[in-house]
């Protein structure tokens, strides 16, 4: 777009579309963004325009830019400090873990050693009563 239009869409006067571009604030950021076309008039790209239209608010962006990097820095210790507390907690709960599942296993002995308890009570339980039968046919046989 040439700058007299451009200036022209602003409402403001070529001169001093001519004057913020050659300011300080612009040269650097316009460079490569001006051209001149066969009749040698200046002419802006899209990009250039818009360098020129959100220039008032980059001191917005810049400072929305501070605010997200420092909430990000803030993020970043959070986490770090988040991941502290949990090792942390984590070596704690790791010889509970351990203890439990000890205190899990002797369990499981106990639970078997009752288990063949009540197997050999059976056990006893049946011979005796084979016993008793027998001594009861014996002596039945020796009375009759």
């Amino acid at each position: 777009m040439r700058i007299k239009d451009y200036a022209d869409s602003q409402g403001v006067s070529s001169q001093s579309i001519y004057k913020r571009i050659r300011s300080p604030k612009y040269k650097e950021r316009l460079k490569g963004h001006l051209y001149r076309d066969n009749q040698k008039v200046e002419n802006l790209d899209l990009i250039g325009i818009k360098i020129l239209e959100d220039y008032h608010f980059e001191n917005d962006v810049i400072k929305l830019e501070q605010t997200i990097n420092d909430m990000q820095e803030k993020y970043r210790i959070e986490k770090e400090q988040m991941q502290f507390r949990i090792d942390k907690l984590a070596s704690k709960l790791n010889p509970l873990a351990e203890s439990q599942q000890e205190l899990t296993r002797k369990n499981y002995d106990l639970l078997n050693y009752i288990w063949s308890l009540e197997r050999q009570k059976r056990l006893w339980m049946i011979a005796f009563a084979v016993s008793f039968i027998a001594l009861l046919v014996v002596a039945w046989l020796t009375i009759f």
